[in-house]
């Protein structure tokens, strides 16, 4: 297929910009323990929220990913940094194997290592050996997975609440397999790790078991039965609109499926149903956040599948390059004490902006580096 045509320049001057924002938000978390400044921010020293004794799992994994994105890690590391790094990251593997966050956020397990695994993938790359990645036995996922998934035989367990609320449910869903691919793709010993002798077709069973209730209407999907599904959006929708909650849950899925390089089965409906959920301003909410990147995660990845002529691709196209300027609008206009506290927004945010570069210039212009290029999760 062709790809989304680029009707106007859509690089500006806003990248250096925000970067020297990010740094100066990334100074007020980094924890130094002793360390001059500079060293303690190049091996990723950082907290999820000013004010910490000690560096978190979500603090330095969020800056790497940030730093990634933006292409500042070569900039302010060098390989013995980020071995260093590495080190710190694996630091928060319990004896169970997951990693766990103990954010203000909450996250899961499923989430916090498939993010861990991510940055392990981003900071063990062509400058810094993997070789010996003490990544520790994933014990307790070992037995919960299905040795031979497939269209009827579920990979795991998901409970009744998390497919009433998919957004939660799918960082399960996808973050399961998100695990398996990054240690399949960091050469680690899946057998050892997770019990699974192929970890190629294990996923290519997973996708089988998801895609075979994937919904023709909205290239979604819609776990729980109808009217619990509608007492849930109607409480939820005092917080949040709970469409954006299933463009969240369909993105950690679609995340694996792109990976996989399966095509997606219903990529105008998917269109259809994403571009609307975007504000006319171009945010989703009223920050930036992994939202945003879910919604032109969707709409990008869509596009791909039609031709450059398709309406749906073009209204894509137009979602896009309004998300990138507002997404890039707020983090210019704003001095970074004025961000959320909490660093899980700006991977997804910087995201967002490279996800619409990639699909809207031609490759050689490209100023952000696509995530997804290397990692299975964010």
């Amino acid at each position: 297929m062709t790809a989304i045509p680029l009707h106007k320049p859509v690089f500006d001057d806003a990248r250096d910009g925000v970067r020297r924002r990010i740094l100066d938000y990334a100074r007020a978390r980094c924890i130094g323990l002793g360390q001059p400044p500079a060293r303690a921010m190049a091996r990723g020293r950082f907290a999820d929220h000013p004010g910490a004794d000690r560096p978190t799992l979500m603090g330095t994994v969020d800056f790497a990913y940030a730093f990634h994105v933006t292409g500042l890690l070569d900039e302010l590391s060098n390989p013995d940094d980020r071995r260093r790094w590495i080190e710190l990251v694996l630091s928060f593997q319990g004896e169970d194997g997951w990693f766990r966050a103990r954010d203000r956020q909450t996250h899961g397990v499923e989430h916090a290592t498939a993010y861990a695994l991510g940055a392990l993938q981003i900071l063990a790359g062509s400058r810094t050996r993997a070789d010996g990645l003490a990544v520790a036995p994933l014990t307790d996922l070992r037995g919960q997975l299905a040795p031979q998934p497939s269209a009827r035989q579920a990979p795991f367990a998901v409970g009744l609440l998390d497919r009433i609320h998919f957004w939660r449910g799918s960082h399960r869903v996808g973050g399961i397999a998100a695990i398996v691919g990054a240690v399949r793709d960091l050469r680690l010993d899946s057998a050892r790790l997770l019990g699974l002798d192929d970890p190629d077709a294990w996923l290519r069973g997973w996708a089988g078991n998801v895609l075979a209730r994937v919904s023709p209407a909205d290239g979604m999907w819609h776990e729980a039965p109808a009217a619990l599904q509608m007492a849930f959006d109607a409480a939820y929708r005092l917080r949040h609109d709970p469409g954006h909650a299933r463009i969240g849950g369909a993105a950690h899925l679609y995340w694996i499926i792109s990976r996989l390089g399966i095509p997606y089965p219903h990529p105008r409906p998917l269109i259809d149903a994403v571009a609307p959920r975007v504000g006319p301003g171009g945010l989703c909410e009223r920050h930036p956040y992994c939202l945003d990147f879910d919604a032109a995660f969707l709409l990008a990845r869509a596009a791909d599948h039609l031709d450059a002529a398709d309406p749906a691709a073009e209204r894509a196209r137009r979602t896009l390059e309004r998300s990138r300027r507002a997404v890039l609008a707020w983090l210019e206009e704003r001095a970074p004490e004025r961000w959320p506290a909490g660093s899980h927004f700006l991977p997804g945010a910087l995201a967002a902006v490279a996800e619409a570069d990639r699909a809207l210039p031609p490759a050689d212009a490209r100023g952000w580096t696509d995530a997804f290029e290397t990692v299975w999760w964010l």
